[in-house]
């Protein structure tokens, strides 16, 4: 059996075979102008068709999934939301009309026969991406169309150029926040001139997820600093090896909570004062050049939002690398910088005996 295009069987069993093009430059389109539509909602014309038939809302961030959810469709079917979708609607996936191979008798058939055979599938890289939109590449035949679907999502009209072909995907990959997602792509030939298409090639693409943005937030109770106490963060590499993140070395700000000064109190990441080969998170003086009209002594509390690092998925800790005085005053508060979600913390009652580790987190 030929499968043909999921969209496109969609397109004519809703309209009853009233759809018999791409009007509007693609089959979605073309069902959407079919519904009385002369224009795409919010750049899409999937969702036009959504809103048509009361759907408002995407479900799980794919308008693909709630237009399956509407007709009662709770997982896709052969691997696509799509086809589950034309299935349902079509009631089955007819065959082409090619002769010697079906039992419909010509002269009371109305479907279109066809006597060529179907071009052969293209090939898809595959590959392993660090991005929720992947360049899809593969090759296949000059002159033919290439059609990929991608979770639940068609793209057409991909032009094969020196037996080579390359989809830059638009829809973002649902779920691939989650490092190593797989997702099968579908890769299929069109000849135009034959309306004929390949079978399916079905390849694996798998996304990881990108670096977290992480911000530390120092505290002091009583408002001097960590009294040249220091703590540094570290990645586990490999299993049970844990190495020290080389932390960049510039001058930083922070936020001063005394009501009688709102300005930035510029600090110093004194990368000196850590043991040669090292670098680390301290928090301690102020310019003098900008001190606040109050005792040197007490001069802020708190150093927030501004340790800031994209950190990749991995185990991490906090290792303390000097003790310092008064260590019973120190807090440190480790939470995402984007949403503010709190993943480590270290309490006043951490022992910072250097090398003790004073809090564990995972970045996913």
């Amino acid at each position: 059996m030929d499968i043909t295009n999921s969209i496109r069987l969609y397109a004519e069993c809703l309209s009853n075979n009233a759809i018999t093009e791409p009007t509007g430059g693609s089959w979605i389109s073309a069902i959407a102008i079919y519904q009385g539509s002369t224009e795409p909602l919010n750049g899409s014309w999937l969702q036009r068709v959504c809103d048509n038939l009361g759907i408002t809302a995407p479900v799980n961030g794919s308008w693909t999934i709630a237009l399956a959810n509407y007709y009662g469709i709770s997982a896709p079917v052969n691997g696509t939301w799509w086809f589950a979708i034309q299935d349902d609607v079509c009631n089955g996936i007819p065959t082409d009309l090619i002769w010697n191979t079906v039992q419909a008798l010509w002269n009371l058939e109305q479907g279109l026969w066809k006597d060529a055979q179907a071009p052969a599938a293209p090939t898809n890289d595959g590959g392993t991406f660090n991005t929720n939109l992947p360049l899809i590449t593969g090759t296949g035949t000059d002159g033919l169309e290439v059609r990929v679907e991608v979770d639940g999502y068609l793209y057409t009209n991909i032009t094969v150029s020196g037996g080579v072909w390359s989809l830059q995907t638009t829809e973002i990959l649902a779920g691939s926040a989650s490092p190593g997602t797989q997702y099968q792509v579908t890769s299929k030939q069109y000849d135009a001139s034959t309306g004929l298409e390949s079978v399916a090639d079905l390849t694996d693409i798998f996304i990881v997820s990108t670096s977290t943005s992480i911000t530390f937030d120092l505290f002091d109770s009583y408002g001097d600093g960590w009294n040249e106490g220091w703590m540094q963060l570290e990645e586990e590499t490999a299993p049970g090896v844990w190495t020290a993140i080389d932390l960049p070395n510039y001058q930083t700000y922070g936020r001063y909570l005394n009501a009688a000064y709102t300005g930035n109190l510029v600090l110093y990441w004194n990368q000196g004062s850590f043991p040669t080969g090292t670098t680390g998170m301290k928090f301690e003086t102020y310019d003098p050049l900008s001190a606040p009209p109050n005792s040197p002594g007490r001069s802020w509390l708190s150093l927030v939002d501004t340790y800031i690092f994209d950190l990749d998925p991995a185990n991490y800790r906090l290792t303390s690398g000097a003790v310092g005085s008064y260590t019973g005053e120190r807090t440190v508060t480790v939470k995402e910088t984007i949403g503010g979600a709190v993943v480590a913390t270290v309490s006043t009652s951490a022992n910072w005996t250097v090398g003790n580790t004073l809090a564990t987190f995972t970045i996913s």
